[in-house]
Parts: C-alpha cells; sequence; structure tokens
C-alpha cells in the first residue's frame, strides 16, 4: 500500500491500487489545482512556497508510483545526454582557460543525472558544484556525500540565489527548470542569475518551447497549443527567453542543433543565432503537429547558450 493524501479535498488515496490511466488523471488534477491556487497567492510568500512544495512532494510520490509500474526510471526534469554533453563541454572550455576555480551552479538538480554525468566526465580539482531544489532525492544526497565539491541546498532556486555572493558563477545551468517559475516572480530571479555571474559567466538553459506545449502533464489532457494549467507557469519561445536575457545584459553567442537525445552540435555565430530567431517565427505557424515537433526539436528551439558581457 502507499497511501496519499489529496490536496483537491484531503482524500487519502492508496495509489499503489491505480493504474497508469488512473495515477495520469490524479496528477492532472491535483497539479491544475496547486497551481491555480499558487497564482493566487502574494510572490515569494511562505504559504506560496509551502503549498508549492506540498505539490511538488505529491506529484513526485506519483511519479514514482508511475515509474513503478512501468519497471522504468523518469528523470524527473527531462534532462537528456545531450544537454548534459553541451553543459560538460562548456566546463571542460571554462577549466582549461582558467587558472582559477571554476563554479557550476545547477537550478533544481531533480534526480542527479547531470551532476553524476558531469563528474564523471569532466570532474577537477578546480571544480565546485552548487545546486539547489525544493525536494533534494537519496541520490543527489549520495552524490553530495561522496563527493567534496559538490554542496546542495534544498530551497527554491530564489532563495540559493540570494545564499551566492555576486560575480561568483562561471555556469548557470536549468534544465526544464526556467518553465516553473511564477511570472511575477521571475523578474526578480532573472535579475539575481546575472548578478551572480561572473564577468565571463555563461549560461545554458532548456526550456520547452511554447509552440510545442502545453509542456507539462497537461499536453495529456489538453489540446496542441493550449497554455499548461500545471507548474509549467512559464513555457516560453526561443524568442521570448532571448529578449528577457537580454535586458539583463546575457545574449546568445551559439545554436545548439539536435541529432537525438544523446547526440547534438554546436555553432558559435552571432549571425546563425538571428537567423534561427527569424525561423522560430516561420516555424509555429506550421499546422501539422509531428513536423513542427521535428522542425523545433532539430532545431534545438528548447537550448540557449549565452554569456554575460560586464563591465567590471
Amino acid at each position: 500500500m502507499s497511501f496519499i493524501k489529496k490536496i483537491t479535498n484531503n482524500e487519502m488515496v492508496d495509489i499503489s491500487l491505480l493504474s497508469i490511466e488512473e495515477l495520469d488523471i490524479l496528477h492532472y488534477e491535483e497539479e491544475a489545482f496547486v497551481a491555480e491556487q499558487v497564482l493566487k497567492l502574494l510572490p515569494f510568500s511562505k504559504e506560496r512556497e509551502l503549498l508549492l512544495k506540498t505539490g511538488y512532494d505529491l506529484v513526485f510520490k506519483i511519479l514514482n508510483e508511475r515509474q513503478r509500474k512501468e519497471k522504468r526510471v523518469i528523470h524527473r526534469n527531462g534532462v537528456t545526454h545531450n544537454n548534459v554533453n553541451i553543459l560538460c563541454a562548456l566546463i571542460k572550455n571554462k577549466i582549461k582557460a582558467n587558472e582559477r576555480d571554476v563554479v557550476l551552479f545547477e537550478a533544481g538538480a531533480g534526480s542527479g543525472f547531470a551532476i553524476n554525468r558531469v563528474l564523471k566526465k569532466c570532474n577537477s580539482p578546480k571544480l565546485f558544484i552548487k545546486a539547489c531544489d525544493i525536494c533534494i532525492s537519496d541520490n543527489l544526497r549520495r552524490i553530495e556525500n561522496q563527493f567534496l565539491n559538490v554542496e546542495l541546498k534544498q530551497m527554491g532556486l530564489y532563495q540559493s540565489l540570494k545564499e551566492l555572493s555576486d560575480n561568483s558563477v562561471d555556469i548557470f545551468y536549468a534544465d526544464n527548470v526556467i518553465e516553473h517559475l511564477i511570472p511575477d516572480e521571475s523578474g526578480i530571479i532573472f535579475s539575481e542569475i546575472a548578478k551572480k555571474l561572473k564577468p565571463d559567466g555563461f549560461v545554458l538553459l532548456i526550456i520547452p518551447n511554447k509552440h510545442l506545449g502545453p509542456g507539462d502533464i497537461s499536453m495529456k489532457f489538453l489540446p496542441f497549443g493550449e497554455k499548461a494549467r500545471g507548474f509549467h507557469f512559464m513555457e516560453l519561445s526561443f524568442n521570448e527567453i532571448t529578449k528577457i536575457m537580454n535586458k539583463y545584459n546575457v545574449h546568445h553567442i551559439a545554436c545548439a542543433f539536435r541529432i537525438s537525445k544523446e547526440k547534438g552540435f554546436i555553432i558559435k555565430s552571432k549571425y546563425l543565432v538571428k537567423i534561427k530567431l527569424k525561423l522560430e517565427n516561420f516555424y509555429k505557424k506550421i499546422p501539422n503537429k509531428f513536423i513542427r515537433r521535428c522542425m523545433f526539436a532539430f532545431g534545438g528551439y528548447t537550448i540557449s547558450i549565452m554569456k554575460i558581457k560586464k563591465v567590471m
């Protein structure tokens, strides 16, 4: 037996007795309800923080039960090998170029997939990893206990950023996290990200493109193109995240292209970035769902590789 307490009506449910379809329905109903209530609460309030954590805890229990029934691993934050390979390439270049320590900050470390792969592929005495998540998994705790250069904070992104010193982060990494920001809090958080970056700091963001949404649990219940009703409060287009980050002097420096979830390639070109921005306006009008998804996937329209320009 595996009982949970529904947030919608406080009813106790044994999720071990539910089918996969019933688990999806429960997931959607609870997540949509919590998301609606969260938007009514004050920005950065304790009430909002507590409700969100309660909602995420419940959803993770449902996902874990779903994973048990399907007998497969579900990465909590949608991370893929290709995304982490890009991250590792940035880290290796930073370590090679810098005599000083290199600080990686991961927002929403999830199951620890990215950190574990980084430690295997490019661990170095120079590398120091800081990460936060609203719920720290047992796997992440094991990694922290095993490696002295890993520091975890069980808290939201804003609270974790506030604890960092300005100009202290070489690479800010967020894979399927930014879409979980709440619009009335996002401006302050983006500003904090820019403040924490060193003058030559990089930002690697992976965000479900809004033109392929909804991308959260809503996708199983809402028509293609509808606004997400779950915890994806802020799905963005490639153009939108570009404009937002430009406000904080963080600019695209390269374009990523995907071959598969495991492989891809990067081309550093400001001109190609401009072309890619314009092409998005064309791709978003493609009526065929499958073709549009293919164009956005190969074009890497979920991946943003950026660098800050600071005057020190």
